[in-house]
């Protein structure tokens, strides 16, 4: 992005691969590459699936445990599942209500919705 001859670069890492074979979680994230760093979680049913959910729950409690000790500086943000299953654990006992994509596609139909805007605010720039 570039606004008046300034050029705003956010790099952006994409966990998503297993980081060893035959597994079914992602590497650890280092989040001291970043002052702020924020966290979106797609959860899908994959995740949901019950052979791996427990895994995911300890990955996820983990993501929150690193950011509670970092005094919650960062971002966590997490998608539902279209098919509609049950948020993790960590997330559910945290309060944290996740964004539900099959609702905002229904809506946009019935109620003529256009665009949907996620705003991000740190303390000296706004992401879009």
């Amino acid at each position: 992005m570039e606004r008046d001859g300034v050029a705003h670069r956010v790099p952006v890492r994409f966990w998503s691969e297993p980081w060893d074979v035959g597994g079914s979680l992602p590497d650890n994230i280092d989040f001291s590459r970043a002052q702020c760093n924020a966290i979106i979680l797609l959860y899908d049913d994959a995740m949901a699936a019950p052979e791996v959910k427990g895994l995911w729950e300890e990955y996820v409690n983990a993501i929150h445990q690193k950011m509670e000790e970092r005094g919650n500086v960062d971002l966590y943000m997490a998608f539902g599942d279209p098919a509609g299953a049950v948020p993790l654990r960590p997330d559910q006992n945290r309060g944290i209500q996740y964004a539900r994509r099959e609702i905002g596609r229904s809506r946009s139909v019935q109620k003529g919705w256009r665009h949907t805007y996620f705003f991000i605010q740190f303390s000296k720039f706004v992401i879009i």
